[in-house]
């Protein structure tokens, strides 16, 4: 019994000691890496899904940012019959309420369809859609005309010509540009238009024209200056092709060069529909309307599946993000997710290689899960990643749709999968009919806010409205950058030991949670202010930071490497011409050794001052350094006879260290003596010479 507790005392001490020793472990790997939070929700509802409109038969929302990071949000109501149209800050709040743009007591269904909205740098929104009827006169738009076929109408408006205080804006008030058919007015349907604003303000327009479905397609396009002036005239830029406008509308962006692109869907170049289809792209002169890439095959569906409405986004090196859906396995569909970058391309005319313009091939964003993923829109943050929400449909009913988003990089890596932003259990249909065109979900970004919106049927009052949510992602890392006051030298920043170091870290989308620091491979501490070397010794210092912000993103670790400078210049003994006593009216130069091992002597700061009072008054003069002799000199004046001269010398580096050689207090000096004149001089001379002349004479006489 004895000897059994004996060996327990042993195993518990052992175990005691291994217990010690993890400790220990865990506080040194602690102090080399501070805590962090363990997870972090990748998309946050920063707004839950709020309905907008209040008419109950809307659909087809628009959605465009202005440079205040404000939204602009058309959509088609009342049947059809009218444009509506909203202003929301960035935080979901209105600044602008519904507001009927185009309001007519006699107003007639087919009058708006599919309404496409940009904004300029001067925040003016530009809208185009197709109409079948034409409202007139302007401003009362009492009657309507009906036109021979759809055409394709443009106006403008200035919303900041409104208070903007949450009530509806006066539309004739806030109308710059009224309701204007810019489409040529002839035997062919003109419609699904698009439009995007470049950065000169002018407005490029694309849009089908002819039936498409049972006669052959053109892509029409023009170019309008910021009044609505022609830049570029209605031209026919792509024929030959059939589709139905409901498997894809032309979309376009415009690039740096103001160049545009448009990409189609096509059911094939044959007259035989639903056979499969594929995305088309061209590329066209924004100058002229000539064409610079033309029609170039994106997809192939080899006869097998159909890609279809794809939607686009171009990013600040001027690739063009493609999201769409893809039915090759009907009823499943899924989000494909392609970057090209046309200036790969020569640009001649003639098609590009599609090998040579893609740099992100076709990639599978929706999980293959046996769900209809479908309705995919895209849109690019600054960091050129890629926002992509869609459609969802689950259980085999058009009545249990939601909402999905993923995030994809610049590099085309997914970041964030496949994520459920709403979750309606069935009470909200998100874009029953997948195959109606321009019933995609709308999203804009700015500043990690997702803008998404979107029509929706309320299941149980069967009421179509247009509804908003905004989320909020963050994966870009907080950059933090270090500040102080140094004096540089041949790659080397000096600090003196009371030099104050600031870290200043940004995050413009969640904001900075901490920032950490550590000097020479030290604890990691919590930055709270700037902070100073005082108790470090002279010489290189490493300082190593790096933030965090609030949804866990963690920045690389940088450093910089400061050199402190705790001590002062070195003054030798100065020494000087004449040495000794001096006469007056005689000019004294010093000469002083001075140097430093550390930031270096301040060439502007190496003083003599000398004293002719013992120390009552000094005067100080700037020491000039003599690159031959390698020592600092300077003069003392002349001075009278009897006076007592008293110098020291002092020194600066170039952080501010001081130093001062001044003989301990006793200070260096010399006498000023008389100095003999020409006439006493020749007196003592005579005195001499008859001296000499009579010592000879005496020693001849005794001889």
């Amino acid at each position: 019994m004895k000897m059994k507790t004996r060996f327990d005392i042993k195993i518990l001490s052992a175990l005691w000691i291994i217990f010690m020793f993890a400790c220990a472990i865990l506080a040194f790997k602690s102090s080399l890496v501070p805590n962090t939070k363990a997870y972090y929700d990748p998309v946050v509802i920063y707004k839950e899904l709020t309905q907008l409109s209040t008419g109950h038969r809307e659909e087809a929302p628009s959605i465009a940012l202005d440079n205040n990071g404000n939204l602009h949000i058309v959509w088609i109501g009342n049947d059809t019959a009218n444009l509506y149209y909203m202003m929301v800050d960035r935080y979901g709040n209105i600044l602008i309420n519904e507001t009927c743009l185009d309001p007519n007591v006699n107003a007639s269904s087919g009058h708006v369809r599919r309404a496409s909205i940009g904004v300029d740098s001067n925040n003016n929104v530009h809208i185009v859609f197709h109409a079948q009827n034409i409202y007139t006169p302007w401003p009362n738009y009492a009657n309507y005309t009906t036109l021979d076929h759809q055409e394709v109408v443009y106006l403008k408006i200035d919303p900041y010509l409104d208070d903007m205080d949450g009530s509806a804006a006066d539309y004739a008030a806030i109308t710059v540009i009224p309701e204007t058919i810019i489409s040529t007015e002839d035997s062919s349907k003109s419609r699904a238009a698009n439009l995007a604003v470049d950065h000169e303000d002018n407005v490029h327009v694309v849009w089908f024209d002819n039936y498409t479905w049972s006669t052959e397609g053109e892509l029409h396009y023009l170019v309008m200056d910021g009044n609505g002036g022609i830049v570029v005239p209605e031209k026919n830029i792509t024929a030959g092709f059939y589709v139905d406008v409901d498997w894809g509308e032309p979309e376009i962006v415009v690039d740096s060069h103001n160049d545009a692109h448009v990409f189609f869907v096509t059911e094939n170049w044959t007259g035989s529909t639903y056979n499969y289809r594929d995305i088309w792209y061209t590329m066209i002169d924004g100058a002229t309307g000539n064409v610079l890439i033309n029609n170039t095959q994106l997809t192939n569906s080899s006869g097998t599946c159909k890609h279809s409405r794809p939607f686009i986004d171009i990013d600040s090196e001027d690739n063009i993000h493609i999201a769409w859906h893809n039915s090759t396995k009907r009823p499943e569909t899924e989000i494909l997710y392609m970057k090209i970058s046309p200036y790969l391309d020569d640009r001649s005319g003639d098609s590009a290689d599609p090998a040579t313009i893609k740099v992100v091939e076709e990639t599978l964003i929706s999980q293959d899960d046996g769900t209809q993923s479908f309705l995919a829109n895209i849109a690019v943050d600054k960091h050129n990643m890629a926002h992509i929400v869609w459609i969802n449909c689950f259980l085999d009913s058009w009545d249990f749709t939601d909402i999905y988003y993923a995030l994809v990089n610049s590099t085309g890596s997914m970041i964030i999968p496949e994520t459920r932003i709403t979750h309606m259990n069935g009470t909200l249909n998100f874009q029953e009919w997948f195959w109606s065109s321009n019933r995609n979900p709308e999203i804009a970004v700015v500043d990690g806010r997702i803008f998404i919106v979107d029509m929706a049927r309320d299941l149980n009052t069967n009421y179509y409205d247009v509804w908003m949510t905004i989320a909020f992602v963050d994966k870009i890392a907080p950059s933090t950058s270090i500040h102080y006051s140094a004096y540089s030298s041949m790659g080397k920043d000096w600090l003196s030991n009371t030099s104050a170091i600031s870290l200043f870290a940004y995050d413009e989308e969640s904001g900075v949670d901490v920032t950490y620091f550590r000097i020479d491979g030290g604890s990691w501490q919590t930055y709270t202010g700037s902070f100073n070397l005082a108790a470090y010794t002279q010489g290189s210092h490493e300082i190593e930071y790096y933030s965090i912000d609030n949804f866990g993103n963690e920045e690389e670790i940088k450093s910089k490497t400061v050199y402190l400078d705790n001590t002062p210049p070195t003054i030798e003994t100065p020494t000087r011409t004449p040495s000794g006593d001096v006469d007056q009216d005689v000019l004294v130069k010093v000469f002083a050794n001075v140097t430093d091992t550390g930031s270096g002597v301040n060439n502007n700061l190496v003083l003599l001052s000398y004293t002719f009072d013992n120390g009552t008054t000094w005067s100080d003069t700037k020491m000039s350094y003599n690159s031959t002799s390698e020592l600092f000199e300077a003069t003392i004046p002349k001075q009278l006879d009897g006076t007592w001269v008293k110098f020291k010398v002092s020194a600066s580096d170039n952080i501010g260290n001081t130093a001062v050689n001044d003989n301990n207090g006793q200070y260096y000096g010399y006498l000023v003596i008389p100095e003999f004149s020409s006439t006493l001089i020749l007196a003592a001379f005579l005195m001499l010479s008859s001296a000499i002349v009579m010592f000879i004479k005496r020693k001849k006489n005794i001889s």
